[in-house]
């Protein structure tokens, strides 16, 4: 199935370099207008870029045109660097700025940069990503956090999680941690970002640590794309976060499955529920598996005691068993009627352990774990090596740098408002 996943720009899946700022209501009246109550992030230089790398297929980018807007680059893998025009007298929000070719299922990169050369149109607005790709699956369910399916530790319900119907569990104390088991083929987490947040470790059945931020200084949200996974296999799984220190709050998992059996989706129960008859069920189950197994087990000794009776009268001789006579002398290595006399040990062989598409990044496959995701945008072979990952080359533009403003706080009050 396809799934369509939106990034906002406030997600921690997205590197931001260079000065850039929050857009808010303090600058820009038409600020609610923009997706998620008014979240887009504002460049007004040419050092502002962002890189956005992903597992999946399309990918769109949707901000801005305005008066004060100019034009824009955007490079999508090793693709040339697009330059395209983002001014528009008549103000267009959430408009798609960009939309990459159709591309096969895989690792890539999407990289934007402000390209203004107008001084007076300085302005460049990232509202959202959405993200296309084909997963494995036939159905979606969504899991509160507060779900039987989660184990918490160190954490507590929060109201927070009020906008996204779900009641959100938040933690301030180091080494908290909620796991998740669960069997699906892809998973996304949605969670907070705060002024109080800070890093967190992720990691799916054991493998490497994934790093993240969910801090934001300037507003709060829940509701918000923290993790995604993609190519796990269809089993089980089992998903491990792990507050470092500052704050951390959690809102619900999506999960993709071929599976009718799916995780409790709703709250935990608050104690331990036991049932009378549920022991004394089991107990007749298995009385009536023994009534049945037993003689079965019967039949199958009595037919091969009768097998091996026969052969034995078969044999051509049965001399006695003394330890000098020719007989016990007789080698399994070379006599194939004594060889085919000896049992043999039954040999399974080994499982074979799929590894997924090549790793993206020159990362080496990690052999000695069972680790089987091919995807997981923040994975340490993708986000997670942000300052390893090749940053694609980004054009460089004759403006002088002193002739422009940068970032929102420092654009004189005439030019202030979008």
């Amino acid at each position: 199935m396809k799934v369509a996943v939106k990034v906002d720009n406030v997600s921690p899946l997205i590197e931001y370099r260079g000065p850039w700022v929050q857009g808010s209501l303090a600058n820009d009246p038409v600020a609610p207008q923009y997706s998620d109550n008014g979240t887009f992030q504002v460049a007004a230089s040419n050092e502002a870029s962002a890189v956005f790398h992903y597992f999946g297929g399309q990918v769109s980018l949707f901000g801005a045109k305005r008066f004060n807007h100019d034009q824009f680059t955007v490079t999508f893998d090793t693709l040339e660097p697009e330059t395209l025009n983002g001014q528009s007298d008549a103000d267009q929000i959430q408009t798609n700025l960009y939309t990459s070719p159709v591309s096969a299922q895989g690792f890539h990169t999407l990289a934007v940069q402000d390209a203004s050369t107008n001084e007076d149109r300085p302005y460049f607005d990232l509202d959202f990503l959405v993200v296309e790709s084909e997963v494995n699956a036939n159905h979606s369910t969504s899991v509160a956090v507060d779900a039987a399916a989660w184990t918490r530790l160190g954490f507590q319900s929060s109201d927070s999680g009020s906008e996204s119907g779900f009641s959100s569990q938040t933690t301030f104390t180091a080494g908290a941690t909620a796991t998740l088991s669960f069997t699906g083929t892809a998973l996304d987490l949605y969670g907070m970002i705060c002024q109080q947040c800070g890093l967190f470790n992720i990691s799916i059945d054991g493998g490497p640590q994934v790093q993240l931020n969910a801090n934001n200084p300037s507003l709060s949200r829940t509701k918000t794309v923290l993790y995604v996974a993609r190519g796990l296999e269809d089993t089980n799984h089992t998903v491990e976060m792990t507050n470092l220190g500052s704050g951390m709050g959690l809102d619900f998992a999506m999960l993709y499955s071929n599976s009718l059996e799916q995780p409790a989706t709703g709250a935990a129960p608050e104690t331990n529920q036991t049932s009378g008859p549920a022991p004394r069920a089991q107990m007749h189950i298995g009385l009536i598996a023994a009534a049945i197994s037993i003689p079965i087990v019967c039949m199958l000794v009595v037919g091969l005691f009768t097998c091996w009776t026969r052969r034995r009268r078969s044999w051509p001789f049965s001399p006695p068993r003394g330890k000098n006579d020719a007989y016990a002398k007789r080698s399994l290595r070379n006599d194939p009627e004594m060889a085919l006399a000896v049992p043999r040990p039954l040999i399974l062989q080994p499982a074979i352990l799929g590894t997924g598409p090549p790793l993206a990044y020159a990362e080496p496959i990690r052999r000695e774990s069972v680790y089987s995701v091919t995807s997981v945008y923040g994975d340490p072979r993708v986000v997670g090596w942000r300052q390893e990952a090749p940053f694609p080359t980004l054009p460089t533009y004759s403006q002088s740098e002193s002739s422009r403003s940068v970032g929102r706080a420092s654009i004189p009050p005439e030019k202030s408002l979008h």
